[in-house]
């Protein structure tokens, strides 16, 4: 070592502890730090995710056993490398926000709201917004994968598989490829309803049992209101009868008698006016469209709404089971 050194090297060496003793420390850059707190939370996501995959079970959900979507769930985050899918700088981007949107109106189509955690989409988001951390996140994002599978092979092929019910209609060929569907069509949707819309069956008679549902949900908010007299003969046209402000407003309330028809409540006499709404009533339930009130067209009348609302649900998933194209065409009977 030179001389000139050896003689400030006391000097270096004072310099030196002296900054050790006032507590000065080396600092890493801001984004350096930024950087390395990015890349931990990366991994620890990527190791929750993994861990969920393995498990089938999230105790986020509702139905937190989720193992009959567990290769399709662990598949879908494979493509991403087990990182988030729903989640852009630890918020929701808007396709997550459209599928929440969309899980939440999922009685609308006529399957159960719980299945899909419909109503704690929202204090999730609420906590996301709060404060976030890698464990959330991961579990927030899963818990919408899982939610989003089960709701769109509910909305494709139905909720039941119908064979458990001895009918012989098979929808193994009708699956949907999942994964493929979340990671590239659905996380980049432009517009989730018409995307979800062609999930759905394309039959006319479909659409037309989810616009029925839609009006009969209306209906039976606004309640049964009061049930029609049975009686031991068929009333007739001219006939006197007890319940027939009980009838005016069914009839009214089902859109079989039209709004502005002039009856008189009070009246205990069947008029033309309620026999031609009753032949209307009778025609779409099936019934002989005679006008006669008689004890089974009473007892149509009085079926209360919610189970006229649970009868669509039901059609349209029977609808769901049906495949997406014939070979030839088909022959429907209305068999109910």
């Amino acid at each position: 070592m030179p001389l000139s050194a050896l003689r400030n090297f006391p000097l270096i060496l004072a310099l030196f502890f002296g900054l050790a003793g006032s507590g000065w420390k080396a600092q890493s850059p801001p984004q350096q730090t930024q950087s390395f707190k990015s890349a931990s939370g990366a991994v620890a996501i990527s190791a929750r995710l993994q861990a969920i995959a393995a498990a089938g079970k999230l105790a986020d959900l509702y139905w937190p056993d989720f193992s009959d979507y567990r290769r399709d769930f662990e598949w879908a985050y494979e493509s991403s490398n087990f990182s988030l899918i729903w989640l852009n700088n630890g918020q929701p981007t808007q396709q997550a926000l459209a599928v929440i949107q969309a899980l939440q109106a999922s009685w609308q189509k006529g399957l159960i709201p719980d299945d899909y955690d419909a109503s704690r989409w929202q204090g999730r988001i609420a906590a996301l917004r709060s404060s976030t951390n890698p464990d959330q996140e991961a579990r927030f994002d899963a818990a919408l994968t899982v939610c989003a599978m089960r709701y769109i092979s509910d909305l494709h092929i139905g909720r039941v598989n119908p064979t458990h019910f001895k009918f012989g209609i098979d929808i193994e060929q009708k699956k949907y490829n999942l994964p493929p569907f979340i990671t590239h069509d659905l996380i980049h949707a432009a517009s989730m309803p018409a995307l979800l819309a062609d999930v759905e069956p394309p039959y006319n008679g479909y659409k037309r049992t989810q616009i029925a549902l839609q009006r009969y949900l209306q209906l039976a908010a606004k309640g049964d209101g009061p049930p029609l007299t049975q009686v031991q003969k068929a009333v007739t046209l001219g006939d006197a009868y007890s319940g027939i402000p009980a009838l005016v407003e069914r009839l009214k309330l089902l859109g079989d008698l039209p709004q502005t028809a002039v009856v008189d409540a009070n009246s205990r006499i069947y008029t033309g006016t309620l026999v031609d709404g009753v032949k209307l009533f009778q025609s779409r339930h099936g019934l002989t469209a005679d006008g006669k009130l008689g004890a089974e067209t009473i007892r149509q009348l009085n079926v209360p709404l919610a189970q006229r609302v649970r009868q669509l649900q039901d059609a349209l998933e029977r609808w769901r089971w049906l495949p997406p194209s014939f070979p030839q065409p088909p022959i429907v009977v209305n068999i109910p």
